[in-house]
């Protein structure tokens, strides 16, 4: 927890510029961004690293290891992963026709062979998360305990009022807890501060905080005229 200590940074590049024989490794369970301790104090002396949760590709393959690599869980593994390269390839750049050509063979083959662990998994994943560290509880109560102590009230109630200075946390809860109940649905910030009693601007901020600190993700509209067309393609087959 780098980001609890005072001046680290000066610290860090003080031994730096004086050519010390160590190397330093700091972490925090705080964004990185969001720490404003560290400055431009070591621009240039440092390779910062995100280490986000499991993707469900890891978590899956993680789990399928727990069982034994056999030939199956292999031919499983196998096809998991080539969906994911052509979801890298082809999918994030906006180039559905052909993300859609390319992988159907492979969603079909995991519907006929490897539907009940592909769903066993899916649900493990959108239930618990990708960390580790939640999947050694031992129970559902401890599982969603953890998940919340650890990962929600620590940024929102800790991090985020010594990081960012933020002293209304009811405010940052109500609003987290109001854009859960909004999950994959457009969402407007106007109507959405009305909603909430908060000014555009502190929803800004706050909006802000939550994608720093990784409690939110936003999916921006899209409008372009090539990618609408690809979806009408796909859904006309």
């Amino acid at each position: 927890e780098v980001h609890r200590l005072p001046n680290w940074a000066t610290s860090v590049k003080t031994y730096y510029d004086q050519h010390a024989p160590i190397a330093f490794m700091v972490s925090g369970s705080a964004s990185f961004g969001m720490q404003k301790s560290k400055g431009d104090s070591l621009l240039g002396r440092m390779v910062e690293f995100t280490l986000y949760p499991f993707s469900f590709y890891e978590a899956a393959m993680y789990w399928e290891r727990e069982h034994g690599l056999s030939e199956e869980h292999k031919r499983f593994r196998d096809l998991l992963e080539g969906c994911r390269a052509m979801g890298q390839q082809y999918f994030f750049q906006g180039n559905l026709q052909t993300f859609y050509e390319k992988s159907e063979g492979l969603f079909k083959d995991i519907a006929v062979w490897y539907k009940q662990p592909l769903q066993k998994h899916l649900r493990h994943y959108v239930l618990e998360g990708g960390f580790p560290r939640v999947w050694q509880q031992t129970d559902e109560y401890s599982k969603h305990r953890h998940l919340i102590e650890q990962h929600l009230q620590k940024v929102i109630r800790e991090d985020l009022p010594q990081i960012a200075k933020v002293r209304k946390i009811r405010e940052l809860e109500s609003l987290y807890i109001s854009l859960l109940d909004r999950m994959g649905e457009e969402t407007v910030f106007s109507n959405l501060a009305q909603d909430i009693n908060l000014s555009p601007s502190i929803l800004e901020k706050y909006i802000n905080y939550l994608q720093k600190t990784f409690l939110i993700f936003s999916v921006e509209r899209t409008k372009t005229k090539n990618v609408l067309r690809q979806r009408r393609a796909i859904r006309e087959r």
